[in-house]
């Protein structure tokens, strides 16, 4: 899996948001966002580091799959 920040403002709430197969950050780079957002995608492998997130007051998890 890859993980990316797309937003990293230092807000006290980030979005999980896991995209769907065969998607990256194109589809919703453009977002103007005021919370922290950290995008997970490409499962094609189950190998990664997930940031520790036990500074964020609120953790949103949203999921999108076109599929």
């Amino acid at each position: 899996m890859r993980i990316e920040w797309l937003n990293q403002k230092g807000s006290d709430r980030v979005i999980v948001f896991f995209h769907g197969w065969g998607m990256d950050a194109a589809g919703v780079s453009h977002l103007q966002m005021e919370d922290d957002v950290l995008m997970c995608y490409d499962y094609r492998s189950l190998d990664f580091a997930f940031p520790d997130l036990g500074y964020y007051r609120c953790i949103y998890v949203v999921a999108w799959s076109m599929g």
